[in-house]
């Protein structure tokens, strides 16, 4: 199977939909980006897997960059998403959490 190359309006438009979706997982559970683009309506491609792989370093690099401008917005008492850590896999762990703004 061909892999799925998007460009950049692309990508941007994928990321919004991923944090869309990674603010609806269960708060306080870990979850890897691709456990998001499984649940993302209109996929670009079937499976993660199937996106090119220059797209898929670009849209988790994009997701990083958007998470913390959407912490940046966020009010207290706001869901966000934050990076955990990176697993064996060089995987982002992602998960949700609510803002406790000082």
């Amino acid at each position: 199977m061909q892999s799925v190359s998007l460009d950049a309006a692309q990508v941007d438009d994928l990321v919004t939909k991923l944090i869309e979706q990674a603010l609806e997982m269960p708060q306080e559970k870990p979850f890897l980006l691709t456990a998001a683009y499984k649940l993302v309506k209109k996929k670009p491609a079937s499976e993660w897997a199937n996106l090119h792989p220059t797209t898929r370093k670009l849209v988790g690099k994009r997701f990083r960059q958007a998470i913390h401008e959407h912490e940046g917005d966020a009010w207290d008492a706001d869901p966000i998403i934050e990076f955990v850590e990176k697993t064996a896999q060089n995987s982002a762990l992602y998960r949700d959490r609510v803002t406790q703004k000082q």
